[in-house]
């Protein structure tokens, strides 16, 4: 059917609108008297069941093929956990912290890339200012470790020290 002029710029005539309506009419008839749809077979609730159960197990299992790291990075958040938080105070020893981020490090096989996440997870205060400033642009551990040692490094007087 024209809904729009056509080339002449003439709406269709009565006619043609009452043969489209005809042919609608047909089509709306024809799908009326269509015989209904079998409904889609039943399957047996136990078996819907282990279907589930394959179905999520190859997940599972598939999930595992592809993330190797997952494991390490899941043990590493509990393992990072035992770095002491690294303030930037005056007292703290960025460079015992930092051997300590190395021997945590070494003995749960972390890559170079999970020792400075773990790292800067495990700083607050003004070493956690310095991270969002200047930190950031260090993507490298040895280079971050080097820059994060030298900020803070220790300057403290025996005065200074009995004070804290």
């Amino acid at each position: 059917m024209q809904s729009q002029k056509n080339s002449d710029g003439i709406f269709p005539d009565k006619t043609e609108l009452l043969k489209e309506i005809e042919s609608l009419r047909k089509q709306v008839e024809l799908l009326r008297n269509r015989p209904p749809q079998p409904p889609l077979p039943q399957i047996d609730p136990s078996i819907a069941a282990v279907l589930s159960t394959l179905i999520e197990t190859q997940k599972q299992l598939l999930g595992r093929q592809t993330n190797q790291n997952v494991i390490q990075i899941t043990s590493a958040n509990d393992t990072a956990n035992s770095i002491q938080i690294f303030k930037g105070d005056i007292i703290d020893n960025a460079f015992e912290w930092i051997n300590e981020v190395e021997r945590i490090s070494t003995l749960a096989h972390w890559s170079n890339e999970l020792k400075l996440t773990n790292a800067i997870s495990r700083i607050s205060g003004s070493a956690k200012n310095w991270q969002l400033t200047t930190g950031k642009n260090f993507n490298d551990w040895t280079v971050w470790k080097t820059a994060f040692a030298s900020r803070f490094k220790r300057h403290i007087t025996m005065q200074e020290f009995l004070a804290h």
